[in-house]
């Protein structure tokens, strides 16, 4: 049988916002294009205004190698203002697994991301994320990182963690739209070690 990788991408970031506000705004899929690199051309296809529900479907168009694509999700989860989950449900991925979490901390609030992914193609996609799938997510969520310390005021007191790994596919929520999902991989620590840790703890005064 033919191993069809899982890959995880783990993001934390501070900012001096409630949680409530800070959960607000992400809630609202308006405000995705303004963190969201603008080399992919992403372009919010869904009729406006869209409220954030469980259930809801959203449409996209967005750039993949130079290419327009587009791509649908579906909130899995919806649970305000501490979690929500969307879904790939079509798109370029074999999976796409992207969970949400808000959390009040200090005088602010943590954001954490974690996405599980798989790219298509089998053992070719494995081999496009060795050579680029992986670090271009990277920098997609560099950018989002230094575009949420704009908008949300986090600074340099804004706290990030990444962390690319490969996983077994049985980490997979259930739900999620796999294929093949007896497959199993051994663990990737050695392969897609952590790439960079920041450990910053967020200010105990202040806003």
């Amino acid at each position: 049988m033919i191993r069809q990788p899982v890959y995880a991408l783990r993001r934390r970031q501070w900012v001096p916002r409630r949680l409530a506000e800070t959960f607000a705004f992400f809630e609202d899929p308006r405000n995705l294009p303004r963190i969201t690199p603008p080399w992919l051309g992403f372009r919010i296809l869904t009729s406006e205004p869209s409220v954030m529900a469980q259930n809801l479907v959203l449409d996209y168009r967005v750039q993949v190698l130079g290419v327009g694509t587009r791509w649908r999700s579906l909130i899995s989860e919806y649970d305000p203002p501490y979690r929500f989950r969307d879904v790939q449900i079509a798109g370029v991925y074999r999976l796409w697994d992207h969970c949400h979490r808000f959390r009040a901390e200090g005088h602010g609030t943590a954001i954490e991301d974690e996405v599980l992914y798989a790219p298509p193609l089998g053992p070719l996609g494995a081999l496009m994320n060795r050579l680029f799938i992986d670090r271009q997510l990277r920098e997609i969520f560099d950018y989002r990182h230094r575009r949420i310390d704009e908008l949300l005021g986090g600074g340099e007191r804004g706290a990030i963690a990444a962390m690319t790994s490969r996983l077994p596919s049985s980490v997979v929520p259930r739900g999620s739209k796999l294929t093949s999902r007896k497959s199993s991989v051994s663990p990737a620590s050695a392969e897609h070690p952590m790439s960079s840790q920041v450990s910053s703890r967020p200010p105990t005064s202040g806003r």
